[in-house]
């Protein structure tokens, strides 16, 4: 059986930067087939540990860059490096796209690598989510609760 994990990155007290975190909160109260769901703070030494030994992985993030507050852009980042345009809102310097062409590099891919970026309106500590970003992450909760 294939090993399924969605990991949510984030930091919970950066307002839309909790995009990532905040749905995978919700799907561990939700069914999500044999999906494991894990919270990461999107350093990318920590992703790489987490995907290890996973099949299909996707990761939710919040991103900053050319990208509307609210859209959900979707990339299958085994098959290509992520678009330059695309940054997350990462305080780490190592973060989820470094992690990629990391794991890239030394062969330690996932099969499937999905990442699902969120774009972030407002990452001020101490915010909540921007509605935008919240409805897109009940959206994407919804869309990731159906699927077989």
């Amino acid at each position: 059986m294939k090993r399924c994990l969605i990991i949510g990155c984030g930091n919970e007290f950066r307002g839309d930067d909790a995009a990532g975190i905040e749905v995978v909160r919700q799907l561990e109260r939700a069914t999500v087939g044999n999906t494991d769901v894990r919270e990461c703070s999107g350093e990318g030494a920590a992703l790489m540990d987490a995907w290890s030994g996973y099949d299909d992985v996707t990761i939710v993030d919040a991103a900053l860059g050319n990208i509307a507050p609210g859209e959900l852009r979707q990339w299958e980042a085994t098959q290509k490096a992520l678009p330059s345009e695309w940054r997350s809102a990462s305080t780490h310097s190592f973060g989820v796209a470094d992690a990629i062409e990391v794991g890239r590099a030394l062969d330690v891919l996932p099969q499937r690598l999905t990442i699902l970026a969120i774009g972030g309106k407002q990452f001020e500590a101490g915010l909540p989510l921007s509605s935008e970003v919240q409805q897109t992450v009940e959206a994407l909760v919804k869309r990731l609760t159906s699927q077989p």
